[in-house]
């Protein structure tokens, strides 16, 4: 959860400059407690632990469990990713990143402590 704050504070801070306020994350409800929320309950987490349980896609999850509605935590996984794609910028949001490949089913989620790692090296080896 700390790395998804810090991810978004950083992609906030980069795309809008210093409209971001760091403590809009940090003590208001729409940052870490919704962050908290979001990862360990609601119908993004039932249905993303699933599909990990289950072995299956989660659109196939979706369409099984939602009776036609959409997550909304899929449809901004794969929007931010395309964002950081057009920018450029994927290799600077390792969470973001694993998040849309797990999404596509390029890697597990249990390979995150290692892409985020092997991100965060790289950055420090360029910096």
């Amino acid at each position: 959860m700390r790395v998804g704050i810090v991810e978004e504070v950083k992609f906030g801070k980069t795309f809008f400059g210093d409209s971001v306020r760091t403590a809009t994350f940090t003590e208001e409800s729409c940052g870490v407690a919704d962050l908290i929320t979001s990862c360990s309950g609601g119908r993004n987490f039932r249905c993303a632990r699933m599909a990990v349980r289950e072995g299956k896609g989660i659109g196939e999850i979706e369409a099984r469990e939602l009776n036609g509605q959409s997550l909304q935590g899929t449809s901004t996984a794969y929007e931010v990713h395309e964002f950081l794609r057009s920018e450029g910028k994927e290799g600077e949001f390792p969470l973001f990143t694993a998040v849309w490949r797990i999404l596509e089913g390029e890697t597990r989620p249990e390979d995150i402590p290692d892409m985020i790692n092997f991100e965060a090296r790289k950055a420090s080896e360029r910096g």
